[in-house]
């Protein structure tokens, strides 16, 4: 990616705190209680209050009661829970903390545990586990059900847009997603897929903003970016991490002489002394080399890029030819060294961060004279 998301501090991120409690004081102590009863939330009373609210709804005639179904799978896992002996429960917990640790997975600190696994581990559990995680973010967290407990998606959004508001993609650079002051909120991505990894679909470590075509069955979709194909581990960019910039260069050559450049006269060569695996795993995930070639050979944009800046040399030259020939190229040199500059105070606008170095290419491909 091309810049990191920033955290923000908001209430809607004490839903994973409840999660963790249901998680912990509830599951994993199963074995150590005769029955499921609302007593087992004593030591939160908020979170008491929800499962005693929940438990209690009446049903609507018009839709399904996601509150009473909410308390129904807590305490079908409960049950499961029960049966699960000391070795089952460290390996569950393990996994669990793995899951919910966006960061440590990504840099492969750990492993965390897929459907798969968990199925082989206990079957119906994990059916149990998918149905509860999946109804968490499809019907629960966007939804006004706990909105009084821990506030609501569209506040935590408008919140988040205050504090990340370059406006452009991180996972691609060249696409807008909504700001502010939009109507509209762009979609949450699950970094690490809800269909494939249990236990963190409405964790926001897991959660950011992406552009439609980052998420599109043509790009992400539902890969996975902690291993690929061949299912060898690797690592992967975590969307927020504290790092105040990504260490990494774009470098083009093109092997064309004039404008009417091709995808397959570029090379693009994304380098970094620190992030060389993760940049892999950020092309395979996003087509990032495939894209950036097509928007560098597109009429549209690298062609409209070249005409643009021979449009401005010429026009600024024309101002100083009454100067030598010398005089003519060393104003030459120090306009596109301004421009450089001017372009590297904002990087992400206009896709400056990929402009520049293509222009470059262009230079010395003597494209741009």
């Amino acid at each position: 990616m091309i810049f990191y998301y920033k955290l923000i501090d908001h209430d809607i991120n004490k839903m994973q705190e409840f999660l963790d409690f249901i998680f912990y004081e509830v599951w994993m102590k199963a074995n150590t209680h005769l029955n499921f009863t609302i007593d087992l939330f004593n030591a939160n009373q908020d979170f008491r209050d929800i499962i005693f609210d929940f438990d209690n709804a009446t049903v609507g005639k018009s839709q399904k009661n996601w509150k009473k179904l909410f308390v129904t799978k807590i305490k079908n896992i409960f049950t499961y829970c029960k049966n699960l002996n000391d070795d089952e429960i460290k390996k569950i917990k393990y996994w669990y903390a793995s899951n919910n640790n966006i960061r440590k997975s990504c840099n492969k600190q750990l492993s965390p545990v897929k459907y798969e696994e968990l199925e082989t581990f206990h079957q119906l559990l994990a059916h149990e586990i998918n149905d509860f995680y999946t109804m968490l973010y499809d019907h629960i967290l966007d939804k006004t059900i706990l909105e009084s407990k821990f506030s609501s998606l569209v506040n935590y959004n408008n919140e988040f847009l205050k504090i990340n508001n370059i406006g452009i993609c991180p996972f691609c650079g060249l696409s807008e997603i909504y700001e502010e002051y939009s109507k509209n909120k762009s979609a949450y991505d699950h970094y690490l897929p809800k269909a494939i990894y249990p236990f963190n679909s409405v964790n926001f470590k897991n959660l950011a903003p992406i552009c439609d075509k980052c998420n599109g069955r043509a790009n992400k979709g539902t890969k996975d970016p902690l291993f690929n194909l061949q299912g060898i581990r690797r690592k992967s960019f975590y969307s927020y991490s504290k790092s105040d910039n990504l260490d990494f260069s774009i470098l083009l050559t093109i092997q064309s002489k004039d404008m009417n450049i091709k995808p397959e006269d570029i090379a693009i060569n994304i380098q970094s002394t620190k992030y060389h695996e993760e940049i892999q795993t950020w092309d395979d995930i996003f087509s990032i080399n495939e894209r950036y070639k097509e928007v560098c050979s597109s009429n549209s944009q690298g062609k409209e890029w070249i005409m643009k800046i021979e449009d401005d040399l010429n026009n600024y030259n024309i101002s100083f030819k009454f100067l030598n020939k010398l005089m003519y190229k060393f104003n030459k040199y120090i306009y596109l060294k301004t421009l450089k500059k001017s372009y590297e105070r904002n990087p992400y606008a206009e896709k400056r961060f990929l402009k520049i170095p293509f222009l470059e290419a262009c230079k010395k491909a003597g494209i741009i004279s």
